[in-house]
């Protein structure tokens, strides 16, 4: 299995989510992405922008679920999976919310992707924001080959 990395510079809003888009494009059911980055990095953008191009929704309905932990999006065909890990820190929670079962529906994406790994779900892309100045942002798209 190999991987491929990419880095993109953001310097708004609007770039985190373009570059969502594109990679909302590539998703298949089962995919999941990873979000890994402080809080403020960009990672609803960057989220807003995949289920934009993946379900066909307004982007500006795709918000963070960190109360909810686990927002739907879109219907039929074309569903994903939004998850929200910062509030949980046990294992046994997150095992709980039965994030595996949900993969055959659609793609996933998880925000604070350093919580899931011990689920080992089919990752398709590990994703690092890192803030890089007051607007600019480093994003770092490894492309696991699974």
């Amino acid at each position: 299995m190999s991987s491929t990395t990419e880095t993109h510079k953001s310097t708004s809003e609007t770039e985190t989510e373009r570059l969502g888009r594109s990679l909302g494009q590539t998703l298949s059911p089962g995919d999941v992405v990873l979000l890994y980055g402080d809080l403020g990095s960009g990672k609803t953008a960057l989220s807003k922008g995949i289920a934009a191009a993946y379900c066909g929704i307004d982007p500006r309905k795709a918000t963070s679920p960190t109360y909810v932990l686990v927002h739907r999006y879109g219907g039929g065909e074309r569903i994903l999976f939004h998850v929200d890990l910062y509030r949980l820190d046990k294992a046994e929670e997150i095992r709980g919310l039965g994030l595996d079962e949900l993969l055959d529906q659609g793609p996933m994406v998880i925000e604070w992707g350093e919580k899931a790994e011990p689920l080992q779900l089919p990752v398709r892309y590990k994703i690092t924001l890192e803030s890089a100045g007051d607007n600019e942002r480093h994003i770092h798209v490894v492309e696991t080959g699974a």
